[in-house]
């Protein structure tokens, strides 16, 4: 009789080792599961952001092409004898003005000090230069707005991975 009993004790207790120990497995290897998720995830935000940072380095060499064409182009419209003393100078006045909007200031306050005269005579400013002036504020507007959009969707592709995961965990 002892060894039914010993044997049915040494039997429970090997059921319940068994079982603690199927649980356990069970708990790391749902562990396991949540890290390899959690790396498929990273790796794909890695490709997604990989395959951006390629667009944004392809926008900007084509940036780069537009920019060096207009400054080759441009030239053909501006005469190359421009200087301060050239009828292609801008006025005190139309500087100030522009100085004025620059610094988000109203003209009148900017330039309220100069006279009519003043504001009429020729500034070192000319045509080219604001001309290339331009060129070089529109480049990099453009370099500017195409980092921005490459880093708009690098957030938005890891929202939407983000809410992918949310939704598995849920699901």
């Amino acid at each position: 009789m002892f060894r039914i009993v010993a044997f049915i004790t040494i039997a429970f207790a090997l059921g319940y080792i068994k079982g603690c120990l199927d649980a356990q497995v069970k708990e790391q290897a749902d562990k396991v599961d949540d890290v390899v998720e959690v790396i498929e995830t990273q790796d794909e935000i890695d490709t997604e952001s990989h395959t951006i940072t390629e667009q944004w380095l392809a926008d900007d060499q084509q940036r780069e092409v537009i920019t060096e064409t207009v400054e080759k182009e441009v030239q053909k419209y501006v005469p190359e004898n421009q200087n301060i003393d050239s009828s292609c100078s801008l006025t005190v006045g139309v500087v100030c003005m522009l100085d004025a909007r620059r610094q988000n200031l109203l003209p009148e306050i900017e330039c309220g000090s100069l006279t009519d005269a003043e504001k009429q005579t020729a500034s070192e400013i000319t045509e080219a230069g604001l001309i290339s002036a331009d060129i070089q504020c529109a480049d990099q507007y453009a370099e500017l707005a195409g980092q921005c959009d490459a880093l708009i969707d690098v957030v938005d592709a890891y929202q939407q991975r983000l809410a992918r995961m949310r939704q598995g965990n849920d699901g």
